[in-house]
């Protein structure tokens, strides 16, 4: 169906408006005799017309909007540049993937392990895992670093950020196992307590009531869980043989998105674990956009060769260079995919997305 074919059917929906009647009853009465008064009558019936085709025009451009040429997402995304296996360091760029900014490092050059970036609610800050022993916070601008929660169990990852700002849900694993598992702390670095044990990759919910996490019984089984914020109402929603991990929710609170499964790339499900489908193949690390029209994820992509195939007629053994992780952004459905140009030489990955004033814009 083409766009005029659907212009037209939404226009035959749009009601009659209220003030087409008081239109009608301005339209002039004959006039006794005289071709003068047909004129001017049938000059005002077009003038009348014309207001009630603008009359229209208003009242279905009001109900539809204007539609811009293309929508681009709008905002920013955090993400890690990998400086090793277990992390890198924390950036910041627009959702478009330009102005790339660093905003942490290590001092007298150390290897930098932060991973798992998140935005705080009013955009102002980033908590992170900080080199595998505390959570980092970060002003959006790097400025303000600070540290919380560096005495629970080590392996501090996978910080969330409640509604509010006031509290983080965290990770902490190894080497106490007793206590690995999903703590909240307020984020202020007190009241540390455990909401549930064995969790990880922890995502607050949008109205604040609840955490979804995954559970990894074995490297490939994992699946993901629902827990009220009192530790209550333990729920699980997928079945473990899917091997899922990594959930958000979408901003509505109506769906959540994860990672992993067989085949491998990013799944979408209702918020009670219903309707799970595959929207992306070879994907991973899901994060929805603050207005719920896209999905930022990481994806592994292979790289040219940068040796010789052969010298001198004699073929010459060149491996392929590892791939890279590259930032790609699609509709929910699956659609309009395209990667992020991001810039940098190294992987990148682990996206957090907020929202900057309006969620699209209109190009040309």
């Amino acid at each position: 169906m083409t766009d005029l074919q659907e212009l037209f059917q939404e226009a035959d929906r749009i009601p009659a408006p209220t003030e087409w009647p008081e239109l009608e009853s301005m339209l002039p009465r004959p006039l006794p005799g005289g071709g003068r008064g047909r004129v001017f009558a049938a000059a005002v019936s077009i003038l009348v017309f014309a207001a009630a085709i603008g009359l229209a025009s208003w009242a279905f451009l009001g109900r539809r909007g204007a539609q811009p040429a293309s929508v681009v997402p709008q905002g920013r995304i955090a993400f890690v540049a990998e400086a090793g296996p277990a992390g890198g360091d924390i950036y910041v760029m627009s959702a478009d993937g330009r102005g790339v900014r660093k905003l942490t490092s290590e001092p007298n050059g150390g290897q930098p392990l932060n991973d798992a970036p998140a935005w705080s609610p009013n955009g102002r800050e980033i908590a992170y895992g900080k080199n595998m022993n505390a959570i980092g916070i970060v002003g959006a601008d790097g400025s303000h670093l600070r540290e919380i929660d560096h005495n629970y169990c080590g392996g501090e990852d996978y910080p969330t950020w409640s509604p509010d700002g006031t509290k983080i849900a965290f990770v902490a694993q190894n080497p106490c196992a007793a206590r690995s598992g999903v703590y909240v702390i307020n984020a202020d670095g007190t009241g540390a307590r455990l909401l549930v044990q064995g969790g990880s990759q922890p995502a607050w919910s949008p109205d604040g009531r609840r955490v979804a996490f995954a559970r990894f019984q074995t490297e490939s089984l994992g699946a993901i869980y629902v827990i009220n914020v009192d530790g209550s109402g333990l729920r699980r929603l997928t079945n473990p043989r899917l091997d899922l991990g990594f959930p958000s929710w979408s901003p509505d609170g109506g769906q959540i998105a994860a990672s992993g499964g067989k085949p491998e790339g990013i799944y979408v499900m209702a918020a009670d674990g219903t309707g799970l489908h595959l929207v992306g193949a070879n994907g991973f690390d899901p994060e929805w956009s603050p207005d719920g029209r896209w999905i930022v994820f990481t994806r592994s992509t292979a790289q040219p060769l940068s040796c010789p195939t052969s010298r001198n007629g004699t073929p010459v053994p060149c491996p392929s260079p590892p791939p890279l992780d590259r930032l790609f952004v699609m509709n929910t459905d699956g659609s309009v995919l395209h990667e992020l140009p991001v810039g940098l030489t190294q992987s990148v990955c682990c996206p957090s997305w907020q929202i900057a004033n309006e969620s699209a814009v209109s190009t040309p």
